[in-house]
């Protein structure tokens, strides 16, 4: 752990994981999940290739470990995206549907107001569709 007090850990991380005793050791498993999460949280990652290629040089225990971990992280990136696209997704919906109403009801939505539904919150449109069955003009829609 000689580079521990160092400013920067992150480049001596895999030398470090390298020198780690057997992870089937609880202790040394807890020291790789650490060194795993600071690397991650530490440093911008952008040569992913660079770190997998110096990752094949670790002791096969480590490196699998390492690879489960990142395997984890990355499902759990991807599920994130996904719940985050779905929501994107729906919001999306609701300003393409209240601008549909908003032609059936006054005529030719204007571009003003186009971009002010896409530029809304979720609770936003949801107020706006619910005022729609009420609203005189568009500009009462948005009072």
């Amino acid at each position: 752990m000689k580079y521990i007090i160092e400013q920067e850990l992150s480049p001596h991380a895999l030398e470090i994981l390298g020198h780690l005793p057997d992870i089937k050791d609880a202790t040394a498993r807890e020291m790789l999940h650490q060194l795993m999460v600071y690397l991650l949280n530490s440093s911008n990652m952008e040569d992913t290739d660079g770190f997998l290629e110096s990752a094949e040089a670790l002791p096969k225990p480590v490196r699998g470990e390492l690879m489960t971990f990142a395997e984890k992280l990355e499902a759990r990136g991807e599920a994130r995206g996904k719940a985050e696209g779905r929501i994107e997704g729906k919001i999306e919906g609701k300003a393409v549907s209240l601008e549909k109403l908003i032609t059936l009801k006054f005529g030719e939505c204007p571009e003003a107001t186009r971009q002010r539904l896409k530029k809304a919150t979720d609770s936003e449109l949801d107020h706006w569709l619910e005022q729609i069955l009420t609203a005189n003009s568009v500009e009462t829609l948005f009072q």
